[in-house]
């Protein structure tokens, strides 16, 4: 799992730079290099755009289409959990909120559906770890994504990340945003460590 100040890292990368609308086509189309994965990439990037006050606006997305045409193996679903909306000092009846949980490599997502539909197929399998890490993971998976194309790459780069969390680097300092070099710096190491193994094929 990564920490939330990588996640913060990724999230400050150059996707997070591209917006409007000729800088927002070239997003679309480098993420979609990435095939079915860079498709769900961009669909989640217009959920956060535009997620409302009571959560995203799935419905002007084609996220869960896309997700059923192909979802690359992510384990995904439906599911209702009970939420106190409104001002909490009023303190009403907890509600049922649907959600759309989706498990990606580096952590899951729960989105709140803006348009309440009840239970809806296919249901989550699986248990509901709601965060507030939602938008960090959503925007750090873009990043992910733009930087490498196959979800092999991606795993591999965020082990490799996930391996630099775990290492005492000190997480009281502002974390600096990650550059395509200095994630070939952290893959390069990791292939050439001896935990990593001789590469086969050869």
């Amino acid at each position: 799992m990564l920490s939330r100040e990588t996640l913060e890292a990724l999230a400050e990368g150059e996707a997070s730079q591209m917006f409007g609308t000729q800088q927002g086509r070239e997003l679309h189309t480098r993420l979609s290099e990435a095939g079915a994965l860079g498709e769900i990439a961009w669909q989640l990037r217009l959920a956060a755009q535009e997620k409302w006050e009571r959560g995203y606006c799935l419905r002007r997305t084609e996220l869960e289409a896309t997700l059923k045409h192909d979802d690359c193996g992510l384990n995904w679903g439906w599911a209702e959990l009970w939420y106190r909306l409104g001002d909490p000092i009023r303190r009403r009846t907890p509600e049922p909120t649907t959600v759309l949980v989706i498990d990606l490599p580096l952590g899951q997502l729960v989105l709140k559906d803006d348009y309440p539909t009840g239970g809806r197929a296919p249901e989550y399998q699986g248990q509901v770890d709601y965060d507030d890490l939602t938008d960090l993971r959503i925007a750090a998976f873009v990043e992910l994504v733009l930087l490498y194309r196959t979800p092999e790459e991606i795993c591999y780069a965020i082990v490799c990340l996930a391996q630099s969390d775990e290492s005492g680097v000190d997480a009281s300092e502002p974390a600096a945003p990650l550059g395509p070099d200095e994630f070939d710096q952290v893959l390069d190491a990791a292939v050439r460590s001896p935990q990593a193994g001789e590469p086969s094929g050869n």
